[in-house]
């Protein structure tokens, strides 16, 4: 099981996200919700998520902020990111840091999110992958 953390200060986009999807179908589960970038970032070694979704505009620390802290300590870590804006900057800045998406809060559909959770998947069963081969190797 893939845990999940959402990051976003409005409660109804953190639900929404919640009951978008049929969760129990996916091999995701979310483990955690958090208001803003700096809750996320203190809570962010205990909870350990393979995915994290998370706003761009929050009080206190932003999603951008978030994840460039979050790679500091784990530049593996995965991210989806959220807005109501469809502002290019944003979107290219984020890309540039590896985010595994970008997408629209009032364009988002089941399919969208079905198609991330995907490819999340395939990227760390990459990732487990190689950290087993890798290991093999060493002990050769």
């Amino acid at each position: 099981m893939y845990k999940v953390m959402i990051v976003d200060d409005e409660i109804p986009a953190r639900e929404i996200l919640s009951y978008i999807i049929n969760w129990e179908e996916t091999e995701f589960k979310i483990v955690y919700s958090a208001s803003n970038g700096k809750e996320a970032f203190d809570n962010y070694s205990d909870i350990k998520p393979d995915l994290i979704i998370a706003d761009i505009q929050m009080p206190v620390m932003d999603g951008l902020d978030l994840i460039e802290e979050i790679q500091k300590v784990n530049k593996a870590q995965k991210f989806l990111i959220l807005s109501c804006y469809e502002d290019f900057t944003y979107a290219q800045r984020a890309m540039k840091m590896g985010v595994t998406d970008y997408l629209i809060k009032d364009l988002i559909t089941p399919n969208d999110l079905y198609g991330i959770l995907a490819k999340t998947k395939t990227d760390l069963e990459n990732i487990k992958f190689k950290n087993i081969e890798t290991k093999k190797k060493t002990n050769f």
